[in-house]
C-alpha cells in the first residue's frame, strides 16, 4: 500500500501542478483579453470620432453642393439677362443709327442752304464711316468726336452716320 500511497501523492502533485498551470494560462488569457478590450475601446472611440468628423464633412459638402447649384443658376439667369441686354442694346443702336441717318438726310437738305465755305471737305456719311472706324479702333475718344462735331456744326450723333 505504500506504493499506492506514493503513487497517489505523485498523482496529487502532478494534478496540483496541472491545475496551477491552467490557472496561470487563464490569468495570462485574462491579461491578454483585458489588453485587447482596451485596444477595442480605443478603436471604438477613434471610430466614433471619425464617424462624427465624416458626418460634419458630409454636411459641409451637402451645403457647398447646394450653394454651387444656386450659384450656377444665378450665373445662368445673369447670362440670359445679359444676352437680352445685348440684344436690346443692339436693337437700340440700330434704331438710333437709322434715326440719326434720317435726321442727317434732313440736315443735309438744310445744309445745302448754308454757305459753301462752311461745308467740310467730306460728306456727313463719309465722315461717319471714318469716325466709326477710328472710334472702334480706339484711335479717337469721345472728346475728339465732340470737337469734330462742333467744328462741323453737326450733332455728335451725326458724326457716326
Amino acid at each position: 500500500m505504500a506504493l499506492q500511497g506514493s503513487k497517489l501523492v505523485w498523482y496529487n502533485g502532478e494534478l496540483v501542478k496541472s491545475v496551477e498551470s491552467l490557472h496561470e494560462q487563464r490569468d495570462e488569457m485574462n491579461r491578454q483579453m483585458s489588453q485587447e478590450k482596451e485596444v477595442q475601446e480605443q478603436i471604438q472611440k477613434e471610430l466614433s470620432i471619425l464617424a462624427s468628423k465624416l458626418e460634419e464633412v458630409n454636411g459641409r459638402l451637402g451645403r457647398q453642393t447646394r450653394l454651387r447649384e444656386e450659384c450656377a443658376k444665378l450665373i445662368q439667369v445673369a447670362e440670359g439677362a445679359y444676352g437680352k441686354i445685348l440684344d436690346s442694346s443692339q436693337t437700340l443702336l440700330h434704331d438710333l443709327r437709322r434715326d440719326t441717318a434720317r435726321l442727317a438726310m434732313h440736315s443735309n437738305d438744310q445744309e445745302s442752304e448754308v454757305e459753301p465755305a462752311k461745308k467740310r471737305h467730306c460728306s456727313v456719311s463719309t465722315r461717319g464711316l471714318i469716325n466709326r472706324k477710328l472710334w472702334a479702333s480706339g484711335r479717337i475718344g469721345q472728346d475728339m468726336v465732340e470737337e469734330e462735331a462742333a467744328r462741323a456744326g453737326v450733332p455728335v450723333d451725326a458724326m457716326f452716320t
